[in-house]
C-alpha cells in the first residue's frame, strides 16, 4: 500500500451521477462541500480516502442534519422549483383565527374593498364572510381563493 500523494477536489454532491464518482448516491443535494481527497492506493486500485479533519467535522455535522430533518430535502426542493413559502407566525394565526379568509387577506396586504375588487364582490360580501355571518357560495370561494393566490381549502377547510 502506497500513499499517492495527489489531491483530489471532490463535489459530494450527488442526486446526480458524476463519472467516477462511485459513492453515496443520496447524499442531499443540498449541501455542496469541496472535500480535498488525498486516494491511497493498493495495487493501482484506491483502499482509502484521506480527508482534513475540519472537512470531516463537517461531514460528521451534515450526517447529523440529515438524520434529525429527514424531510428537509423536499423542503428544500419545493423552495428551489419556486413555491411559496410562508412564515410561521402566519401559519400559526392560521391555525388560531376563526376567519382563515380575513388572516389570507391581511397576508396579502389587501384591504377588504381591494380584496372585493379584485374578486369582483363588494366589500359587505367579504366582512360578511369574514365574520362568519355568511358562507359564500362556490363560485365565490373560488374567485376568493384565485384573488388571494391560494387553495379554497386553504381558506374554507
Amino acid at each position: 500500500m502506497e500513499a499517492q500523494g495527489r489531491w483530489l477536489k471532490g463535489d459530494l454532491q450527488t442526486g446526480r451521477r458524476k463519472q467516477g464518482f462511485t459513492g453515496n448516491q443520496n447524499w442531499p443535494t443540498r449541501r455542496c462541500l469541496q472535500v480535498n481527497v488525498q486516494l491511497i492506493e493498493k495495487d493501482g486500485h484506491p483502499v482509502f480516502a484521506v480527508i482534513p479533519y475540519d472537512e470531516y467535522q463537517a461531514l460528521l455535522d451534515q450526517t447529523r442534519v440529515n438524520q434529525e430533518y429527514p424531510e428537509l430535502d423536499k423542503v428544500v426542493a419545493v423552495v428551489k422549483a419556486g413555491e411559496e413559502t410562508f412564515p410561521l407566525e402566519f401559519v400559526e394565526k392560521l391555525i388560531e383565527t376563526d376567519s382563515k379568509l380575513r388572516e389570507w387577506r391581511k397576508y396579502r396586504r389587501m384591504t377588504q374593498v381591494e380584496l372585493a375588487g379584485t374578486a369582483g364582490l363588494s366589500q359587505a360580501a367579504i366582512a360578511s364572510i369574514e365574520s362568519g355571518k355568511r358562507i359564500p357560495h362556490m363560485d365565490t370561494a373560488r374567485k376568493l381563493a384565485h384573488a388571494l393566490e391560494c387553495d379554497i381549502d386553504d381558506l374554507f377547510g
